[in-house]
């Protein structure tokens, strides 16, 4: 900045300060946004009747900006297993269950009391082992998003996040679970 810039406009350095506090601000807001489904519940809204995603309760593994992944837990498949998305149905298996059994390939998700094992058709076997955990889910399949897609979606009014329940994801019987989801404190 010239020296006569700066005797005609004395504020704009620290209007220049104001406006990068302002846009730092935003930013943390966008993110507390996007990542405010991580470990949370999502439900379906009515937007998405008629589509795959008809009255379900996604349990939300993981959210970031970059990506999503989720299980539907109240879509009864194909056997013992439950329909966890529409990607990768034939491919991904997943085994959610209580921490009263860990196996060496379970994730645990501390803040959720449940631990998840990732695989393929070995997943099932887990469930053959002579100690079974007290709770668990077989899901064949997940739901995914891209880039700030679910951010977007949560934008137009596709899902509602509540709150993780434990109880309500391992009590809750499949056919009542959206109707019950409903009634779950919102995440803000």
């Amino acid at each position: 900045m010239t020296e006569e810039q700066k005797k005609t406009s004395p504020y704009s350095g620290y209007i220049l300060i104001a406006l990068a506090a302002l846009l730092m601000w935003l930013g943390g807001q966008l993110n507390n946004s996007i990542s405010s489904a991580h470990h949370q519940i999502l439900i379906a809204e009515a937007e998405l009747k008629d589509s795959v995603f008809d009255e379900t309760v996604i349990l939300m593994l993981q959210h970031t900006t970059q990506s999503g992944l989720g299980l539907i837990v109240n879509k009864p498949g194909k056997g013992e297993f439950f329909n966890g998305g529409p990607v990768e149905r034939d491919k991904k298996y997943y085994l959610l269950h209580s921490l009263d059994v860990v196996w060496p390939k379970s994730v645990i998700m501390k803040d959720m009391n449940l631990g998840v094992v990732e695989g393929g058709e070995d997943v099932k076997d887990l469930i053959t082992e002579d100690k079974k955990p007290g709770w668990y889910r077989l899901v064949n399949g997940y739901s995914g998003w891209g880039k700030r897609q679910l951010a977007r979606e949560l934008g137009r009014g596709s899902w509602r996040i509540v709150r993780y329940d434990e109880k309500f994801v391992k009590e809750t019987p499949p056919a009542e679970m959206w109707q019950k989801a409903l009634k779950l404190p919102a995440v803000e």
